[in-house]
């Protein structure tokens, strides 16, 4: 499971969504809340995410997820998929950063 939340005097945040091995792709979470299963034993293969609001008029957000036997993926931006979907391999770690736009 995954959780991220962003801080900023602009007003929007950051939503994200996962998708889960066995389960497919769940509803898009903010704010902190959990994406993914928890206590399943389900891994995360995938994640999205991106920014709402006023954020997401002068920001991106770049993320990218480290899978299973692959290492670290490229960078994805704003609702692009950073993982795999249909394989089974989890994403093991993840980061990313919000960026002004030029």
């Amino acid at each position: 499971a995954i959780a991220a939340e962003v801080s900023s005097p602009v007003s929007g945040g950051l939503s994200y969504s996962a998708h889960v091995s066995g389960v497919g792709w769940q509803d898009e979470v903010s704010g902190g809340a959990v994406a993914g299963t928890t206590g399943q034993g389900r891994a995360v293969e995938c994640v999205k995410m991106r920014l709402a609001g006023g954020l997401s008029e002068y920001y991106d957000v770049w993320y990218r997820a480290y899978v299973q036997d692959y290492g670290w993926l490229g960078w994805a931006k704003d609702g692009a998929r950073a993982g795999t979907t249909g394989i089974g391999y989890r994403v093991e770690s993840h980061g990313g950063r919000v960026q002004r736009r030029c």
